[in-house]
């Protein structure tokens, strides 16, 4: 007869049996372990929001890095008709998946990511407006209106007034 009692009975065994107090006793086992302590809680969102400066950060090279390629290159980021951000993405993401047991897998796909929504970004932005365009229309990013005439390309809307008339003293 001592044989047939069981020495030990795992937490779930006890709760599908129907014993009394399991609950009690998974909330004590719990909280023994930390997993329901305010600085366990506020070390989960610490790393949460760690992560995500990391992310954001990668985000902000890569979009600087696409921003000068485009100033810098003659063609912009179409180089022979093959858009490098969509490279740049594709890429990202395989290495990300090539390293996934790495730390260095996940900066990898969080770049490719950013420079995919770069690609994304640009192309429907063409899209669009060419559409807006065929309809007679500006797109809302050009620009338009009364500052025609002081418009220059790349940034420069013209001589200072105030230098100017200092020119004449």
């Amino acid at each position: 007869m001592a044989d047939s009692v069981p020495t030990t009975m795992t937490l779930h065994e006890a709760e599908a049996a129907g014993a009394p107090g399991v609950s009690n006793l998974k909330r004590w086992l719990a909280s023994a372990r930390g997993l329901t302590s305010a600085a366990t809680r506020a070390k989960v969102h610490a790393v949460a929001a760690a992560n995500g400066v990391r992310q954001g950060g990668e985000s902000l090279l890569m979009g600087a890095a696409l921003a000068a390629a485009n100033v810098e290159l003659k063609t912009g980021l179409d180089v022979r008709n093959v858009p490098i951000d969509a490279v740049a993405g594709g890429l990202g993401i395989l290495g990300g998946v090539a390293l996934a047991h790495t730390e260095a897998g996940t900066d990898l796909r969080n770049m490719g990511g950013a420079a995919l929504a770069v690609f994304s970004f640009r192309k429907t932005q063409n899209f669009l407006a060419e559409k807006k365009r065929a309809k007679g229309q500006t797109p809302g990013f050009e620009v338009h209106g009364d500052d025609d005439e002081a418009f220059q390309p790349h940034g420069d809307i013209g001589e200072d007034p105030i230098v100017r008339a200092a020119g004449f003293l």
